[in-house]
């Protein structure tokens, strides 16, 4: 789902308003975070976990949190994420 192009922050915003309702499920360790997708291209995807969003980049085949983050997801915690999408 894509969202009408406002501003990069602003836009972020306004795609967790239009979640998916699908609750995903990422593993790491004996933990288990739900979570839902937003948004997803090629280079970029956008989460809601816990009511926070979370956006992260593919940089040189990693994916990483992106500078928008108010909150820092963990690199195990994204890989986990990545594994369940």
């Amino acid at each position: 789902m894509l969202c009408p192009a406002i501003s990069v922050v602003h836009n972020l915003y306004l795609c967790f308003i239009h979640m998916t309702t699908e609750k995903l499920i990422a593993r790491d360790g004996n933990r288990t975070y739900f979570f839902y997708l937003v948004n997803k291209t090629d280079a970029i995807i956008s989460i809601e976990m816990y009511n926070t969003p979370y956006t992260f980049t593919l940089k040189d085949g990693k994916w990483l949190n992106h500078l928008s983050n108010k909150m820092e997801m963990a690199p195990h915690l994204i890989e986990a994420v990545m594994t369940a999408l």
